[in-house]
């Protein structure tokens, strides 16, 4: 997929396998945020987490084993219902790794270890989308309604 998606000039393979110290690991350079985002997509769970910063693809983070159980155990408590419902039915949904925006807000997508989520016939959406917590600023002025600041 790393061939498919990326030119070789673009792509820097390493020459032995990566170890945690050398993370971030620059894996390709003079991408663009639609090559990146084709790449996240295409690509199956394999042990690493990508980011994407100006132009590069880094290798942030690597399986290891205590990681990987921890998911696995976060799986079966969720998945607890699984006796009483079909997967498609269960009122908790459970996901690998489904894409989804970047928390950063630059367009990029990412991969989460786990999703856990309801089911939307057991929570609903909201008909009117909540607004958001109310406008303050730095200082939580609004949040201490004329508390004196402290010194």
């Amino acid at each position: 997929v790393l061939k498919d998606t990326f030119s070789s000039t673009k792509l820097r393979l390493p020459n032995k396998p990566l170890e945690e110290t050398s993370l971030p690991y620059p894996l390709a350079s003079d991408v663009s945020m639609e090559d990146y985002n084709i790449f996240i997509e295409k690509i199956e769970t394999n042990g690493y987490k990508f980011r994407y910063y100006n132009g590069t693809v880094y290798i942030v983070e690597m399986c290891k084993n205590d990681h990987e159980a921890v998911i696995d155990g976060l799986r079966g408590y969720f998945a607890a219902h699984r006796h009483t419902y079909t997967l498609s039915n269960a009122p908790i949904q459970i996901r690998g790794s489904p894409s989804h925006g970047s928390p950063a807000g630059d367009g990029s997508l990412i991969l989460p270890d786990i999703a856990v989520f309801p089911h939307r016939t057991y929570v609903p959406r909201p008909p009117v989308p909540h607004p958001g917590p109310p406008p303050s600023d730095t200082s939580a002025t609004l949040w201490r309604q004329g508390v004196p600041r402290q010194k």
